[in-house]
């Protein structure tokens, strides 16, 4: 009897957008089970907010791709990457509440904003993009890779349209968050943030 290599076969561009639907789909199902009962505070507001922005960004993310408008699905990627690294310098604030009054009322942008005091010693820092950006990878090491490779994308690029496709493409792969690392990654907020869980 012949066994049949039985290879896995390669994802196509259309799997792999059914797939950030179906993450749109978890989150949207994730937020409603972490919606507390009663009243609803700032941190809850600046994270369903995220919320909206990270499925707006998503879904114009999908449609740029499958009208292969790679450029501009760069800077949604990028857009996307951002609002994850807002998020979790959440976690860094000296005074949560305080800051995100500041930033909702105007008064502050996040760059001027101070992290707590270092758990093992040392002097807060201004939460800067490079800042956020470092944290976050120590907690997620596969996001410097496509940050990297987005960082060099700007309004305008002297590349040919093949070349960006090419690199965004290659950006793209390495960037898949998959179901397990959303699920990792909701998990760990939902745990930093009690209160949101109502």
């Amino acid at each position: 009897m012949t066994q049949v290599n039985s290879a896995p076969m390669p994802r196509t561009l259309k799997h792999r957008l059914d797939g950030i639907e179906k993450l749109e789909q978890e989150l949207v199902a994730k937020a409603h089970e972490m919606l507390p009962d009663g009243a609803v505070n700032i941190v809850d507001f600046f994270i369903l907010g995220a919320t909206q922005r990270t499925l707006s960004q998503s879904r114009g993310f999908r449609t740029l791709i499958e009208t292969k408008n790679f450029p501009s699905a760069t800077i949604l990627l990028r857009t996307q990457i951002d609002t994850a690294m807002r998020i979790n310098g959440l976690t860094m604030m000296g005074d949560i509440e305080a800051d995100v009054q500041k930033l909702l009322k105007g008064e502050r942008t996040f760059d001027r904003l101070m992290s707590g005091t270092p758990v093992g010693g040392g002097k807060p820092e201004r939460l800067t993009d490079a800042f956020l950006k470092k944290k976050l990878a120590e907690e997620h090491p596969w996001i410097e890779r496509p940050t990297s490779c987005i960082s060099a994308f700007g309004i305008y690029s002297p590349r040919s349209p093949t070349r960006i496709r090419r690199r965004v493409l290659r950006c793209l792969r390495s960037a898949v968050l998959t179901p397990s690392r959303m699920r990792q990654s909701i998990t760990r907020y939902a745990t930093r943030f009690p209160g949101f869980l109502g």
